[in-house]
């Protein structure tokens, strides 16, 4: 209850100093998220370079993109066996308790391409 009632509070604050003074406020942001309430400062990526490199994010599948999907397709005891240029391969147990190789593209969204 009273976390709840500090990020009310916060939020209450930001708000009316963001209304008092818009040319101050348009550069930052204000976040909640389950690492607590944030407030940075939000650039534009046309003219600066806004990515420290703990956020920044390649669009492709990386290894950890491919245990997760391999785990929601339910393959237990997940892990990565080769990592390549253009695939990823995975191992693990089927729900029968099978062995069974995933090869996932290094592509958006992490494609199947062959199991």
């Amino acid at each position: 209850m009273q976390k709840l009632m500090i990020i009310g509070a916060a939020s209450l604050v930001l708000a009316v100093a963001g209304s008092a003074t818009p040319s101050l406020s348009q550069g930052l942001e204000f976040r909640i998220g389950p690492d607590g309430m944030r407030l940075r400062e939000r650039c534009d990526p046309r003219y600066e370079d806004c990515y420290d490199r703990r956020s920044y994010r390649r669009r492709g599948c990386d290894p950890d993109d491919a245990l997760d999907k391999a785990e929601r397709m339910g393959i237990d005891r997940v892990r990565v066996v080769a990592v390549g240029n253009r695939t990823i391969r995975v191992r693990g147990r089927d729900e029968y308790g099978e062995r069974v190789t995933i090869v996932f593209g290094r592509e958006r969204g992490c494609p199947v391409l062959d199991y």
